[in-house]
């Protein structure tokens, strides 16, 4: 849509590094995949987990249209581990709870973990996975065009990354 001119700017998330010879893109920021484990599961003493840990647990995941979630099952599938769906869930905050209540594993990006405050999880990083980047994508020189010149300078000093 940018490439149509019908859309000025776009944020892009993605598991591999974008690249678009007509965009400028920026890579705003990157988070690794965590894995949401109660307290008293005993994957919780693990410093990370691999998706061979995960092998017949019960996971809690959101609903397909999460791009996390596809990528976490679509590995499994590939690698032949045997899994559980205990729930789908389509809000993250929902995963959480019952992570928290000791329902099963979920998932989530090391990002998004500051705003759920569950107080019987631990957090693990998932091994051999890649991180989940955020970019920002646009065509037109901002300097030609103010309002998207602010945007994209709001942007970059609101992103770390940016």
């Amino acid at each position: 849509q940018i490439k149509a001119n019908l859309l000025d700017v776009a944020f892009i998330i993605n598991t591999e590094e974008y690249k678009e010879d007509e965009l400028t893109i920026l890579e705003l920021m990157n988070a690794r995949f965590m894995a949401i484990v109660n307290k008293k599961h005993p994957l919780a003493i693990r410093t990370s987990l691999t998706l061979e840990d995960l092998k017949d647990q019960k996971l809690i995941v959101t609903t397909s249209s999460f791009n996390l979630q596809r990528t976490l099952l679509s590995r499994m599938d590939q690698a032949g581990i045997p899994y559980k769906i205990a729930t789908s869930c389509n809000q993250i905050e929902t995963c959480h709870v019952l992570a928290d209540q000791g329902f099963g594993i979920s998932f989530c990006t090391e990002a998004t973990i500051s705003h759920y405050h569950c107080e019987n999880v631990v957090y693990l990083p998932m091994e051999e996975f890649p991180k989940r980047s955020v970019y920002l994508a646009y065509k037109r020189d901002p300097k030609y065009h103010p309002v998207l010149r602010s945007f994209v300078k709001f942007i970059c000093g609101y992103y770390p990354g940016g």
